[in-house]
């Protein structure tokens, strides 16, 4: 079984249940907070050290 799970990157420390304020930037970003509210999925918050760019929905 295949999961659609919507992630945003982050280049700031995460940590488990925490709160985050997240600035959300037009773009990749804002298209996947757009799917995941629409869809009604959950939204998962990944630590990204890298300057590359990365795909905004990841298969699980």
């Amino acid at each position: 079984m295949t999961t659609t799970l919507p992630i945003l990157f982050n280049n700031r420390h995460i940590l488990p249940e925490g709160r985050l304020p997240l600035r959300i930037t037009q773009g990749a970003q804002l298209e996947t907070v757009k799917y995941a509210m629409r869809n009604g999925l959950d939204l998962g918050v990944c630590m990204d050290e890298t300057s590359q760019s990365v795909p905004a929905l990841a298969r699980v």
